[in-house]
């Protein structure tokens, strides 16, 4: 794929992807697919390192296992796109709609996901950096009482010095909200006093 257009980068794409996949290991050039419509596009462990996928349609394409290391997808549409165990490390995701995306397993580490959308995404055993990257990124209520109840489990069994932290744990409220966690059956309880 030599000189290739857009319109054949994403044919190709679109059709195979590891001839994909052989065309990236040779080219030095960051593809340029801003805009492109891949929708439901099967796109299981394509290479799009450093591809500008900004606004992008990518809504229920399967990107599972893709590498989309320092990708640029802002303003993407990835709603309902499986990017189970994608490598999204440093990818540009701002604005971006992730709205029920399969993020299991995903390696988020320096994802840009300011002003994300990540309503209903799964984020199990995904990793999510706790960064001024994140801080605006829109969770929902799952996303919440995990984010609480993973703040709580770990400090379970250690002492706690922080009176107003140990009062915040040991609160009946704090642990209630933190066991309605969608894996606390498999994870275990919160119901111990902090010392």
């Amino acid at each position: 794929m030599k000189k290739a257009t857009k319109e054949k980068m994403i044919t190709t794409l679109k059709i195979k992807v590891e001839v994909w996949n052989r065309y990236r290991r040779m080219s030095t050039v960051s593809p340029n697919l801003g805009g492109a419509n891949l929708g439901g596009a099967n796109l299981r462990g394509a290479d799009l390192r450093y591809a500008n996928l900004g606004g992008a349609d990518l809504r229920y394409a399967n990107l599972r296992y893709a590498d989309l290391d320092n990708a640029d997808l802002e303003g993407a549409d990835l709603r309902y796109a499986d990017l189970s165990y994608a490598d999204l490390d440093d990818a540009d995701l701002e604005g971006a709609d992730l709205g029920g995306a399969d993020l299991g397993g995903a390696d988020l580490r320096g994802a840009n996901l300011s002003y994300a959308d990540l309503s209903g995404a799964d984020l199990d055993f995904s990793c999510l950096d706790f960064s001024c990257k994140t801080l605006s990124a829109k969770f929902d209520e799952k996303h919440i009482i995990q984010i609480l109840y993973h703040a709580i489990k770990p400090c379970m069994k250690h002492e706690i010095k922080d009176k107003d932290l140990k009062k915040l744990f040991n609160s009946k409220m704090f642990q209630k909200v933190a066991n309605k966690f969608h894996r606390v059956e498999e994870c275990g309880k919160i119901k111990e006093n902090q010392k």
